[in-house]
C-alpha cells in the first residue's frame, strides 16, 4: 500500500472513531438532560404532594379545633370552608394520577386495609360536618396519625426515587467520563502519537533531506515567483560566498546576478532566472557570470523547474553547477586542437588495439592520407617494408619499459613513396595505469637524413671512389683489433700502391686517372668478402682491412686475387692501359698490436715490393 493511501486510510478511521464518540457523547448529554429533566420536575411535584399532603393534617387540625368552637361568630362557616378545602384536597390526592398513590405504602394507607384514610377521613369530615365534636376528637387522633404516617411513607418514596435519579445522573456522568476516557485512549491518544510520529517523521525527513541537499555537489535553492530564496544548500552558499541567513530572503538576480561577466547591468526584466520562475517552465542554460560576494564571478550552469505546492505553481527550484573546470577544460582542448592543426608534426591517435581514431592535418600533408583514408586503419597502411618485424618488436618492447619510444622509421606514402620520419609513440595511460591510446608524432626527416648521409658520406668516404676514406678506416681498425684482442683471433691489414699510375696521369691526364682510381676501388672491393674494408688513403694509395683469417696464407690469397684483377687493362675512351699494384701485408699481433704499428709495417713491405719491381705482395 502506498503512503499516502496508507494515511487516507488511517485518517478516515480516526475520524469514524471520533463520529462515533461524538454520537454517544450526544445521546449520553441528551440522557442526562432528560433525566435531570425528570429529576426536577419529579422533585418539583413531590415537593407539592407533600405540602398538599401536609396542608391535609392542618386543615384536619383545624376542623378538630373550630368543631369545638362552634359557638363563635363566623365558626361554622369557616368550618364549612375548611371541611371542603380538604374533602377537595383529599380527593384530589387519592386520585390515581395524582402522583401521591405512587408510593405503594402510601396507597396502602389510604385505600387498604380494614381502616383506610380514605374512608375515616369521609367519616371525620362527616361528623365536622354535623358539629360532632365528640366524634371528632375520637377521629382526630389517629386520623391525623395515619396522615402523617402516609407523608412520611411518601416522602420516603420520593427520596429513594431521587436518589434513583441521582444514580442515573452519576452512572451517566461516569459513562460521560468512560466515554471522554475511551475517546482520549482510542481516538485522541493514537491521534496524538500518529501527530507524533509523524512529526518526527517529517522531521527526520526534512533533516535527511537537507543532509542530502547539502551533501550535493551542485549548489541547489529554490525561489518564489518573484525570485527571493526560500531556501539553499550549503554548496550553493559556498560558490555564492555567503552564510544561509543572508541569502534566505534575499532575491537570486540582485544577489548573484546582477551583471554580466563585462561588468554591465543585467535587467531584472531579462533575468531567465526570474522567467523560468514566473512561467513554470523547465529549462536548462549556461550563465558567463555569478556573482560571489566578494566581486569574483565564475560561469555556471543553470537547470530549473517549477516547484510546485498543493497543485500550484509556487516558485521554482534551481540547480547551479560551476563549471569553471569545464570551461576551462573547454578552453585547453580548443586550444589543444588549435595546436594541434596548426602544428607541421604530423600526429595520429590509436586505440589500444592499434586502430587510428584521429590525425591532424599535417598527418595528411606529410602522408596523403586524408582522415577519411586513415580513419579505422591501423598504423601498417604506413609501413614501408624496410624494417624487419625484430625492429618492431624492439619498438614495442621500448615503450612497454619506458613508455615511449623515439628514433628514425622509415614510412610510406599514400602514392607509395618512401619517407624517413624522426617520430615518437607514446602510451597513453588513466589512472589505473592501464593503456588507453597511443599517440604518434612524426615529422618527415628524409631530406635532413639525406643530407646528414651526404655529410656523413663526405666525412667518411672518399669523394672520388665512394671508397671509405683514412678517418673511417682508422675507425673500423680500431674496433677490429679491439674485437680480435677480445676472441683471440688474427687480422691482416694489406698496404696497396698501384703501379705506373704517375705516367698514365701524366700522359692522358686527370680524368684518366680519375678513371683508373674509380676501377681500381671497384676492383679492389670485389676481390673482399663483405666483411673487409677497403679505402683510399689519397693519391693511388688504398688501404685493405681483413677483419679475420685464419693463417697467413689467407692474406696472400686475397693479395693473389686482387694482383690478378689489377693486371688487367683498363678500358679508357680511345686508349686501353695497364697497371698494376704493390702489395705490403701486416699480421695483428704478430707485425703490431695498435693500428699505427699496423700501419707502419706494411707501408714498409709495400715499398719492399716495388723496390724488388712491383706487381707482387710481401709480408711484413
Amino acid at each position: 500500500m502506498k503512503p499516502e493511501n496508507k494515511r487516507l486510510d488511517v485518517g478516515r478511521h480516526m475520524a469514524s472513531r471520533f463520529l462515533v464518540a461524538a454520537l454517544l457523547l450526544a445521546a449520553i448529554a441528551v440522557a442526562d438532560f432528560l433525566v435531570v429533566d425528570y429529576h426536577a420536575r419529579t422533585a418539583s411535584r413531590d415537593t407539592e404532594i407533600t405540602n398538599r399532603a401536609g396542608r391535609q393534617r392542618m386543615l384536619a387540625e383545624r376542623i378538630a379545633f373550630l368543631v369545638n368552637h362552634l359557638a363563635a361568630p363566623d365558626a361554622r362557616t369557616e368550618m364549612a370552608e375548611t371541611i371542603t378545602r380538604m374533602r377537595e384536597g383529599f380527593d384530589s390526592l387519592t386520585r390515581p394520577d395524582s402522583g401521591y398513590m405512587d408510593a405503594e405504602a402510601v396507597r396502602e394507607l389510604c385505600l387498604g386495609g380494614e381502616r383506610p384514610i380514605r374512608q375515616r377521613v369521609t367519616v371525620y369530615l362527616d361528623a365536622a360536618a354535623r358539629g360532632d365534636a365528640q366524634a371528632v376528637t375520637t377521629l382526630h387522633k389517629p386520623l391525623v396519625t395515619d396522615i402523617d404516617r402516609s407523608v412520611t411513607a411518601y416522602a420516603t418514596f420520593a427520596a429513594r426515587r431521587i436518589a434513583v435519579l441521582r444514580a442515573i445522573e452519576v452512572a451517566g456522568l461516569a459513562a460521560e467520563l468512560l466515554v471522554l476516557w475511551l475517546i482520549w485512549r482510542l481516538i485522541f491518544r493514537p491521534m496524538t502519537h500518529r501527530i507524533d510520529h509523524d512529526f518526527r517523521a517529517l522531521s527526520t525527513s526534512c533533516a535527511r533531506t537537507r543532509a542530502i541537499l547539502d551533501a550535493a555537489g551542485d549548489g541547489i535553492c529554490g525561489i518564489d515567483p518573484n525570485g527571493c530564496i526560500i531556501f539553499i544548500n550549503d554548496t550553493a552558499c559556498r560558490m555564492l560566498g555567503c552564510d544561509r541567513n543572508e541569502a534566505l530572503g534575499a532575491n537570486l538576480h540582485t544577489l548573484a546576478h546582477h551583471h554580466d561577466a563585462d561588468g554591465n547591468p543585467e535587467p531584472v526584466a531579462a533575468c531567465p532566472l526570474l522567467r523560468a520562475a514566473q512561467d513554470g517552465s523547465q529549462q536548462r542554460f549556461q550563465l558567463d557570470a555569478f556573482w560571489r560576494q566578494d566581486g569574483s564571478h565564475f560561469p555556471v550552469e543553470v537547470v530549473i523547474a517549477p516547484l510546485l505546492g498543493r497543485g500550484r505553481m509556487v516558485g521554482a527550484v534551481t540547480v547551479l553547477s560551476d563549471i569553471s573546470e569545464r570551461k576551462n577544460a573547454e578552453a585547453c582542448r580548443e586550444m589543444s586542437n588549435n595546436v594541434l592543426n596548426h602544428i607541421t608534426e604530423g600526429v595520429f591517435v590509436t586505440t589500444p588495439d592499434g586502430l587510428i581514431t584521429r590525425v591532424n592535418p599535417a598527418f595528411s600533408v606529410i602522408t596523403g592520407y586524408q582522415p577519411e583514408d586513415a580513419l579505422g586503419q591501423t598504423p601498417r597502411i604506413l609501413k614501408s617494408g624496410r624494417h624487419d618485424a625484430a625492429y618492431y618488436r624492439a619498438i614495442w618492447e621500448e615503450i612497454g619499459e619506458r613508455g615511449f619510444w623515439r628514433g628514425d622509421i622509415w614510412n610510406r606514402r599514400k602514392t607509395g613513396e618512401p619517407f624517413c620520419a624522426w617520430q615518437t609513440i607514446t602510451a597513453i595511460r588513466d589512472r589505473r595505469g592501464e593503456v588507453t591510446h597511443y599517440v604518434a608524432v612524426f615529422k618527415d626527416v628524409t631530406d635532413l637524413k639525406a643530407r646528414e648521409d651526404e655529410i656523413r658520406q663526405q666525412a667518411y668516404h672518399d669523394h672520388l671512389t665512394g671508397l671509405p676514406n683514412r678517418n673511417l678506416f682508422m675507425d673500423r681498425l680500431k674496433l677490429a683489433i679491439a674485437q680480435a684482442r677480445r676472441n683471440e683471433r688474427k687480422l691482416a691489414i694489406m698496404f696497396i700502391d698501384l703501379d705506373r699510375f704517375k705516367e698514365i696521369n701524366d700522359r692522358l691526364g686527370h680524368a684518366a686517372g680519375d678513371a683508373v682510381l674509380c676501377e681500381a676501388g671497384r676492383r679492389l672491393s670485389d676481390s673482399l668478402r663483405d666483411s673487409d674494408t677497403v679505402a683510399r688513403l689519397g693519391g693511388d694509395e688504398f688501404i685493405v682491412l681483413l677483419a679475420e683469417i685464419a693463417e697467413p696464407d689467407d692474406a696472400a690469397t686475397v693479395a693473389e686475387k686482387m694482383l690478378s684483377r689489377m693486371t688487367l687493362p683498363f678500358d679508357l675512351p680511345g686508349e686501353a692501359v695497364q697497371a698494376g699494384a704493390s702489395i705490403g701485408i701486416a699480421q695483428f699481433p704478430k707485425d703490431g698490436d695498435d693500428t699505427e704499428t699496423l700501419i707502419q709495417a706494411a707501408d714498409k713491405a709495400m715499398y719492399a715490393v716495388k723496390a724488388q719491381g712491383r706487381n707482387g705482395f710481401r709480408f711484413a
